[in-house]
């Protein structure tokens, strides 16, 4: 238990062994997905399913702490599995290189105690939603655009709707920093570690609300 020694005193021997028995599925390996598939690995999370179909590209070098200069051209979902033996041998990562649809998204979510958003796009996060409440899963949901970001905990599908109501589209390009990325992607973390250990207050029915170009956090009911 070294290695997990600076956050047991936070819940305990117990809770190491619930988050060792736990399952999350993380859809996308990018950015917010790339840091927090890199915190539940370091925190001992003892299955992370690690879904996307992408690969790796220069752009992505900027803000996505799984892409380095010699693996551009290669699976995301895959070196999220490299990146567990790197760390953390005690953590199963195993990789979906697949894009979540209507007709795969349940038999990829299922099993997970919670999945995480970490989409860029309105489409596949309602397709998401839809099929984790309807297996009873809760999805923990990020999004950055530039200097801002937002995390909740949706259990119903009316959630994301009222976060993406009917007609808005996801934009071509969505601007985004390193830092900003992080900062989002640590609050969708420790959203993740609340419910699999039922601890502190989740942010179900609050939108938390990062402004970072004016040092701002908030929450807003939803």
């Amino acid at each position: 238990m070294e290695r997990y020694s600076r956050q047991i005193p936070l819940w305990g021997e117990e809770g190491q062994k619930k988050l060792k028995e736990s399952i999350v599925a993380v859809v996308g390996c990018g950015g917010l997905g790339g840091f927090i598939i890199e915190a539940l690995i370091r925190v001992g999370i003892g299955k992370i399913v690690a879904i996307d179909p992408e690969v790796f590209e220069e752009s992505n070098l900027n803000r996505q702490i799984l892409s380095r200069v010699n693996n551009i051209g290669g699976s995301k979902a895959e070196e999220a599995r490299r990146r567990a033996l790197e760390i953390n041998p005690g953590v199963e990562v195993i990789p979906k290189r697949e894009r979540l649809t209507w007709e795969n998204a349940k038999s990829l979510l299922k099993g997970a105690n919670v999945v995480v958003d970490a989409l860029d796009n309105v489409e596949s996060r309602k397709i998401l939603v839809r099929s984790a409440v309807e297996l009873g899963i809760p999805v923990v949901h990020g999004a950055v655009d530039g200097w801002w970001g937002r995390v909740c905990v949706i259990r119903e599908e009316k959630d994301i709707e009222i976060l993406y109501p009917k007609g808005v589209k996801s934009p071509s390009l969505i601007p985004a920093i390193a830092p900003l990325v992080e900062l989002t992607a640590g609050f969708q973390t420790c959203e993740v570690l609340k419910i699999l250990l039922d601890i502190g207050t989740t942010l179900e029915k609050r939108l938390l609300w990062i402004d970072a170009l004016e040092g701002n956090v908030m929450t807003i009911k939803i």
